[in-house]
């Protein structure tokens, strides 16, 4: 009978023992949880944000091209070009990241180029692998996908329309075509 109480201590300091080491389990588990969610909120923010530099260079870089189709100035079509940088960054940032093994700095020179944050890229980088195989992200992919299919038809249709121009004296009627076309 001696023994029992302390036995009865043991188990209690078993439970106890056992208590804190759940409580510290869960607690570790809860911060890399909200790590994680830290993390992809950021992530998810900064393609945001790069949606909104992939957009306004889109817009930018039609702008120039119809400038370039009415004054015929070589400037207007370098900075067409140059504008568009900041889309073909962004598609080879993707197109990488689509691979099995990719590669991390030509994503990230890819995505630098798109004029992401540098500090953004990782956690950019870091969604777009995790979560690209859910249907909400594969939906932005595809969409993504088809806007640089028509940026490379719109690039054709720039290089077709500045070689007409150089070839020639194109009529004012169809450079007011093509400049709604673009439209």
């Amino acid at each position: 009978m001696h023994n029992e109480p302390k036995k009865e201590r043991l188990d209690v300091n078993q439970k106890m023992v056992a208590l804190c080491v759940f409580a510290a389990i869960c607690a570790l588990s809860l911060i890399l949880i909200v790590n994680l969610s830290i993390n992809t909120l950021s992530g998810i923010r900064a393609y945001v944000a790069g949606e909104g530099y992939w957009a306004k260079a889109q817009k930018e870089s039609i702008i120039h091209l119809s400038n370039y189709i009415l004054t015929e100035d070589e400037e207007e079509f370098d900075s067409f070009k140059n504008v568009l940088r900041v889309n073909l960054g962004d598609k080879v940032a993707r197109q990488e990241l689509l691979k099995d093994e990719f590669d991390y700095e030509v994503t990230y020179q890819g995505f630098l180029e798109g004029k992401n944050h540098p500090d953004d890229i990782p956690q950019m980088i870091d969604v777009f692998r995790r979560l690209q195989w859910t249907p909400q992200v594969q939906t932005s992919i595809d969409a993504w996908t088809k806007a640089d299919l028509k940026l490379e038809q719109l690039v054709q249709f720039a290089d077709s329309i500045r070689l007409e121009i150089q070839s020639r004296d194109v009529p004012l009627i169809q450079k007011a075509a093509w400049v709604t076309e673009l439209e």
